[in-house]
């Protein structure tokens, strides 16, 4: 599996599985390019539109001249080394930039990478686009600082025994290129992690280990990270462990060919590096027979694949019952999202009340929300400003919660189908809106967290006062939650079930405040699985001690039910069954199924058996109809006895309506008679006077006549019309004045009236105006100027009528029957003198008050 031998080969761009971005909760490393420490923006709109335009002008001159002059080599931000410096000044043609997250994802981007082979080697098998320029080795050895500590030490085995603190870099890939070569020299070839991992457990109960990055007497670590220290003045002596150790290939993964200086391999070596060919700087050891290069990076990289859970684990003795890695980070909550909607289904499924089911439903999709906001998060690389935003987010599920418990209190109570929102809710939702407004909006004012640099403030970070507010406000109202559940469960038979439920809620009250205050037990644990578990928990305690209504223990149920009823599975068996329920033989339910959902069978005269499908089986019940049919005998008797009366109450009612229609006919002509018989009286004596006349007959009189005879055809129109007590619309008046017009003009008047508004008026109204009407033409009749000029119009809430006459012989009056009928119906009636004309109106109050015309 190892030799000491050269890699090398061609490249290729998609990567395993397990050589992934990994997602890490650090801070960045990736520096700010210009002077001074960076803020939050907190620009005026205008300002910061400026800023932007120009960020984009600058980015577009990076692209341009990325793609003509520069190309980019990314390394390791956490792993800076001589390798990656003596690269910057070596390559004049391209950009040496540090990173500290998604290398492999800038080789997807088309940038270059150093790198090892334990990553390029695999890369290159899956894509032969990519170009691997291996130029350096780095050994694991053990470099002690000789200006802190004299112990002689020759390989692994020593450092069990040291009393010095012994250093390794807890950092990927660094850990897991560092314990694949210990592993090597204390196992040999199929090495596995266990000696290695035991070694370094017990230098960490001995206090010995450091794993914080900074320099310790003895370090673990790459030979040419030893030789840079030595280099910059370190008295450090580089010891090969005599077990044996491995030696890695460093170089440039890029999806281009690279042109390097010719010399290259010279300033390597004056930069203290090591080159794969053995030719090195005179700082480092002249034996490394005992470092091996790795010929099998499959098995290195799948060996050492969780190295960092390993050492977090089994090392450090975090992280025991919570994610280590960047992969269990993803992958625990996709577990606890199974397991959470699993249960969560059938928390549902088992509650009939459909409030206390809504409000379940809406804890759950919080919980869920939180954890896919979580998951978001965890996948974006740099920690920016929507990751920043990401994590604000957390608090709208964290405020949302106690709102859903408070809900969920007080509608244990409620109706079990009826969907009713409890208001008192609401104002606790204002304030958490407001809250999380705050929350959201931190990078403004910083009154929730803290934290002077943007790019560490993911570590970095203080409690403000709002943090500490939200917090009292969760507790509050969660205590106001549990005082609510304690009060109705009071009143439960099963009120000592409650004490198995209230452990639960304390403890998650207990968690959020140990979270608040940093404790290490909340601190070292995920809280969103956590409350998620707590909160599944509490709800499966509420339906287990009874407070809610389930659909749970059917069984028992139906055996203590007065119903007669069973209850079939498709394969005829018994699902459930009540103590009286009816047995049936085979023909029977043969019977039944065959008529299932149209009739019941019946079992003697007052038995009924029913039967209807449902999905997977059949229910079966019987009904006593005994009482139904002494009923249904009675009723027999008393519905012939009431058909006999109601013949006879029909009868008497036709005779009645009979004589009540004639009566009212009676009524109806006689008032209508007394309303024409004035005009009834002038049309008889009118046609007697034609008929006694000798002379033809002129067109005049009898156009006066046709006026009559019209006047009195409306007027019945009129009365029946009042009859139905509806309004009648101007236009409709109107139209008969019209048709009165065009009449009187073939007696000689010349009539013109114009309607100024549209709207509505009473029939009587209406019919008093055909009245006026009608009298000023005859009125004007008598003259020798028979002319009529007025207009229909509503002015100060009153419908008025006004018409101007040429000057009569005598001061136009209405008749008794007219000034009667005005005076019921307070209508008012005006005569001016205008000199060589009369003007005279009628008004009465409007119906709807009109609209002018």
């Amino acid at each position: 599996m190892l030799a000491a031998r050269d890699v090398d080969g061609t490249a290729g761009l998609e990567l395993p599985q397990m050589f992934s971005p990994r997602i890490r909760t650090m801070h960045s490393c990736v520096q700010w390019k210009s002077s001074g420490s960076a803020q939050v923006n907190t620009l005026a709109p205008k300002r910061a539109l400026l800023l932007l335009v120009l960020a984009l002008l600058c980015l577009v001159g990076c692209t341009a001249r990325g793609e003509q002059d520069d190309r980019v080599i990314v390394y390791d931000a956490l792993r800076p080394d001589g390798y990656s410096r003596a690269l910057d000044g070596l390559l004049a043609n391209h950009l040496i930039d540090g990173q500290d997250t998604g290398l492999l994802d800038s080789l997807n981007q088309g940038k270059a990478i150093a790198t090892t082979d334990l990553v390029a080697v695999p890369a290159l098998r899956s894509n032969e686009r990519l170009h691997w320029y291996p130029q350096i080795l780095a050994s694991v050895v053990l470099a002690v600082d000789r200006d802190v500590t004299s112990e002689t030490l020759s390989g692994w085995q020593d450092l069990a025994h040291t009393t010095n603190p012994v250093g390794f870099q807890a950092v990927l890939p660094d850990e897991r290129e560092l314990a694949a070569a210990m592993s090597y020299g204390l196992e040999g070839e199929g090495f596995t992690l266990d000696a290695m991992t035991k070694m370094l457990r017990d230098l960490h109960v001995r206090g010995l280990l450091r794993t914080d990055g900074e320099p310790a007497p003895i370090q673990i670590c790459f030979d040419d990270e030893a030789a840079d220290r030595i280099q910059n003045g370190e008295n450090i002596e580089i010891i090969v462990p005599a077990e044996g150790t491995l030696s890695f290939t460093k170089g440039i993964l890029a999806p281009y060919e690279i042109e390097f200086p010719p010399n290259m391999d010279n300033a390597l070596i004056a930069a203290g590096m090591r080159l794969v060919d053995g030719r090195a700087h005179d700082i480092y050891p002249a034996d490394y027979s005992r470092a091996a290069r790795v010929s099998d990076h499959d098995y290195v990289n799948a060996t050492t694949h969780n190295m960092g859970s390993t050492i977090q684990r089994q090392v450090m003795r975090l992280h025991l019952y919570v994610s280590a890695d960047g992969f269990e980070q993803q992958l625990h909550p996709v577990l606890f999202l199974m397991v959470f909607l699993v249960w969560m289904t059938t928390i549902l499924h088992r509650t009939m009340n459909r409030n206390i089911r809504l409000a379940m439903l809406a804890s759950g999709l919080l919980i869920v929300g939180w954890m896919l906001t979580r998951m978001i998060k965890y996948q974006l690389l740099y920690p920016g400003a929507l990751h920043r935003h990401l994590w604000y987010g957390y608090y709208l599920f964290m405020l949302g919660l106690p709102l859903v418990f408070l809900w969920l209190a007080l509608a244990l109570d409620q109706s079990v189908t009826t969907f009713r929102f409890p208001k008192v809710v609401l104002p606790f939702a204002l304030v958490n809106a407001a809250l999380l407004a705050l929350v959201m909006s931190n990078d403004l004012h910083r009154l929730a967290f803290t934290f002077d640099d943007p790019d560490g403030w993911l570590i970095d970070y203080e409690y403000g006062p709002i943090y500490y507010g939200i917090f009292g406000v969760i507790a509050a109202e969660s205590l106001v939650a549990l005082a609510i559940l304690l009060q109705k469960n009071w009143a439960s038979p099963r009120k000592k079930d409650f004490l198995f439920l209230l452990p639960c809620y304390l403890l998650l009250l207990a968690y959020a405040v140990g979270y608040a205050a940093k404790w290490d037990f909340a601190r070292e644990s995920d809280v969103t699985m956590v409350t998620g578990v707590l909160l599944l928990a509490f709800m499966e305690g509420i339906l287990q001690t009874g407070l809610v209504p389930t659909n749970s223990k059917y069984r028992k149920l139906f055996f203590l039910s007065p119903l007669k009823m069973r209850i079939l599975g498709a394969d005829q068996k018994v699902a459930f069954s009540s103590a009286q329920a009816p047995t049936l033989s085979y023909a029977e339910l043969r019977e039944l199924r065959s008529r299932a959902t149209k009739s019941p069978l019946l079992q003697g005269a007052d038995t009924l058996l029913y039967a209807k499908p449902i999905r997977g089986g059949l229910v079966v019940w019987q009904e006593d109809i005994s009482k139904l049919n002494r009923m249904y005998e009675q009723l027999s008797v008393t519905t012939e006895n009431l058909r006999a009366a109601n013949a006879m109450l029909s009868k008497e009612k036709q005779v009645r309506s009979e004589r009540l229609r004639a009566q009212e006919a009676e009524r109806l002509y006689s008032v209508l008679d007394a309303e024409i018989a004035e005009k009834m009286a002038l049309l008889g004596a009118q046609v007697r006077s034609l008929i006694e006349q000798k002379a033809p007959v002129s067109p005049e009189k009898l156009a006066c006549l046709t006026m009559l005879l019209c006047y009195i055809k409306r007027r019945c129109n009129f009365y029946f019309l009042e009859q139905t007590d509806q309004a009648m619309p101007v236009d409709e008046l109107f139209v008969y004045l019209d048709e009165m017009d065009e009449l009187a003009s073939h007696a000689g008047t010349h009539v013109a009236v114009s309607c100024g508004f549209s709207g509505a008026l009473s029939v009587r109204q209406a019919t008093l105006f055909y009245d006026f009407f009608y009298s000023a033409l005859s009125w004007v009749g008598s003259t020798s100027e028979q002319y009529v000029t007025g207009q229909l119009l509503a002015e100060a809430g009153r419908v008025k009528l006004m018409l101007m006459l040429p000057r009569l012989s005598t001061a136009p009056t209405l008749s008794p029957g007219l000034q009667s009928a005005l005076n019921v119906a307070q209508g008012t009636f005006i005569v001016k003198d205008l000199d060589d004309s009369v003007g005279i109106s009628l008004s009465f109050a409007s119906v709807d008050g009109g609209q002018h015309g």
